[in-house]
């Protein structure tokens, strides 16, 4: 994520144990092969801090420095060795305590002496809906192995660079390094070209920094758009108009039919003027990715491309205590024209007790095109309970 460059964004979820490699698979320069989760388009894997764990870390290539949370910080024994404060993609600073990690392990794969920031984390756990979040993986993972995620197997491998041989059918997109450390690829989107940053944090397909789509008038070249939340970071709420893209390019390779958001953000890393826009996980999962920093290359297997969906209820439902709480309404949608506000918390959808629903499994059904049947949601506001009846429909087409 973009959204937390220096700081990370931290987000949790439930994984496996760690799988640790085999001989053979040390003797084949693998040094892991660990399963990983995909939660709400992020790559959770387990690893071992200073002795302890699992614990479950996003793999992210647009964080600089990994970073813990201030639970993972108490919990491994880790120092503080002073404080500042750091941007990200929303608008203001969040402060962070300066630390490092001793040890740190991914199968047969170590590292020592890291620096690591660590931060409280509860508005993003509320906004996004992470019950809990341990931290991160940064730069220092790229810089030591060339970095496999297999989407279609859920695994991460780790592999020594003098052992990598990239596929014969891959397609090789070269890449620099913006401020250091964050891969870079030139990119078109609808005949408009540009640098973008890779970034695996960054739970969106695609998003557009306010600069770029603003001097190619990209939100009425790509219109019918919707302005809604599409996030939170390192410094508050990304707000964007969501557009869906019929094709992008970068490098060879391509991705269609992809929701982007619009930037509307007027600070922060999403106003970067030297920036087109960040690639995000919703792009990659649709390759068997290999990431080569030795030798400056993606290395991307495409697999079948479905188009991206939408929420069709038009509204971000968050976390509130055991319940979820409506964090945005869009204009015109269904959530605003069954009654529903900015603010309500939610008590159950469909007579189901909302503390007994999956959060991202809630909003995976609001995007489903297949799920049609009107949805009752009770809620409550300003003490008073009420009921509205949310009837889905398409909010962006080609979906």
């Amino acid at each position: 994520m973009r959204s937390m460059r220096q700081a990370v964004r931290f987000f949790a979820g439930l994984l496996a144990v760690c799988t640790v490699c085999t001989w053979d698979a040390r003797a084949s320069g693998i040094a892991a092969d660990v399963p990983f989760e995909l939660i709400d388009n992020r790559v959770f894997v387990p690893a071992m801090l200073n002795g302890k764990g699992p614990f479950q870390l996003v793999l992210d290539t647009g964080a600089d420095t990994g970073g813990i949370s201030l639970q993972t910080m108490r919990a491994i024994d880790a120092p503080a060795a002073g404080r500042e404060r750091v941007g990200g993609a929303g608008e203001g600073t969040d402060a962070v305590i300066k630390t490092h990690i001793a040890s740190l392990q991914i199968g047969n794969a170590a590292f020592h002496d890291l620096p690591v920031i660590a931060e409280r984390f509860g508005a993003l756990n509320d906004v996004i809906g992470f019950r809990s979040f341990d931290g991160i993986l940064g730069q220092a993972v790229f810089r030591r192995y060339v970095v496999e995620i297999d989407f279609a197997a859920s695994r991460v491998r780790l592999i020594e660079p003098k052992a990598f041989h990239a596929p014969a059918r891959a397609i090789g997109v070269p890449f620099t390094f913006y401020q250091g450390f964050m891969p870079l690829v030139r990119g078109s989107v609808a005949g408009s070209r540009g640098r973008f940053v890779v970034d695996l944090g960054d739970r969106s397909s695609l998003t557009l920094f306010g600069p770029f789509w603003r001097a190619h008038r990209l939100d009425t070249r790509l219109e019918p758009g919707l302005e809604a939340l599409t996030g939170y970071g390192v410094g508050g709420p990304i707000r964007g108009i969501v557009v869906r893209v019929p094709s992008f390019t970068f490098g060879n390779a391509s991705a269609r039919g992809i929701v982007a958001r619009l930037s509307l953000q007027k600070s922060g890393g999403f106003a970067d003027p030297h920036i087109a826009g960040s690639i995000g996980t919703g792009v990659l999962r649709r390759f068997h990715v290999f990431i080569d920093y030795g030798q400056h290359m993606f290395w991307l297997e495409p697999m079948a491309q479905a188009p991206d969906r939408f929420d069709r209820a038009g509204l971000w439902l968050g976390r509130r205590g055991a319940q979820f709480e409506v964090f945005d309404v869009i204009a015109g949608g269904p959530a605003e024209a069954a009654g529903l506000r900015k603010g309500d918390i939610v008590l159950a959808i469909d007579r189901r007790r909302t503390e007994s629903l999956d959060l991202f499994r809630t909003r995976e059904q609001l995007r489903d095109p297949a799920f049609n049947d009107p949805l009752l949601f009770d809620y409550e506001r300003g003490g008073r309970r009420g009921q509205a009846t949310v009837i889905l429909r398409d909010l962006l087409p080609g979906g």
